[in-house]
């Protein structure tokens, strides 16, 4: 049964996700002050009832409200921005269109700072001790702090059942994780994309919870991507 706090923070969860979907069909701007604000309080409390209950966010699909609300639907219209710009602006790399890929390139290091941070404060919480945080391809320069003191650390061993279902959040972080990386490498100035970091990433989410099936989906479109159509094959159907 969930406890006050838990369904206080849940509360404000709710209210701050309607009132997004609100601002959504009028603003379509990523730069709105007051959608950035929501997102950010939207984001922090996602965290905060996922290490308070997280049988109780998962129940509710809080972590894939906050990643279309809050990180998603911003990397889309910042897409849809650089669209716009003419084809020389784009080849020719006009200060506007640096100035609006810069923009999105620092969003997509800010959400990859919080789930790296988010990551780290689930795998402690939830004693996760078998799973091996190598720094690897998580965000790098993050400045990640230490982990708050919780009124909800366990005090006696974490039950299996929600060790279980921290590995699905854990799971869930390494595929936004990827899905970040992916999207960082689409607009960087390399002529030549790498993508070895999603690429290591989404195997990082297979390791963690290996029944679900769309880190194997993600790697089937990295395969796209190269044109390994064997891998792709791979991944798509005989995983």
């Amino acid at each position: 049964m969930s406890t006050p706090q838990a369904e206080k923070i849940f509360a404000v969860i709710a209210g701050v996700d309607k009132r997004l979907r609100q601002l959504s069909k009028v603003v379509s701007t990523p730069l709105d002050d007051e959608m950035a604000e929501l997102r950010i309080r939207l984001r922090d409390n996602v965290e905060q009832l996922l290490l308070v209950d997280i049988a109780l966010a998962q129940k509710k699909s809080i972590e894939n409200i906050m990643w279309r609300r809050v990180f998603y639907q911003p990397i889309e219209e910042y897409r849809r921005l650089l669209r716009k710009f003419p084809s020389e602006d784009v080849v020719r790399k006009s200060p506007e269109y640096r100035g609006a890929r810069q923009d999105l390139r620092q969003f997509l290091f800010s959400a990859s700072c919080f789930f790296t941070r988010m990551l780290r404060r689930i795998v402690e919480r939830y004693e996760l001790t078998d799973l091996m945080l190598e720094d690897g391809h998580l965000a790098a320069n993050c400045i990640l702090g230490e982990n708050p003191p919780s009124s909800a650390a366990a005090t006696s061993p974490v039950p299996e059942t929600l060790r279980q279902r921290a590995y699905q959040t854990v799971y869930r972080c390494y595929i936004y994780l990827g899905d970040l990386a992916r999207y960082s490498e689409m607009h960087s100035d390399r002529a030549r994309k790498q993508w070895a970091a999603a690429t290591d990433l989404y195997g990082k989410a297979l390791r963690a919870y290996p029944s679900d099936g769309n880190a194997y989906n993600q790697l089937a479109v990295l395969s796209t991507y190269i044109n390994d159509e064997l891998s792709g094959v791979y991944y798509y159907y005989c995983r």
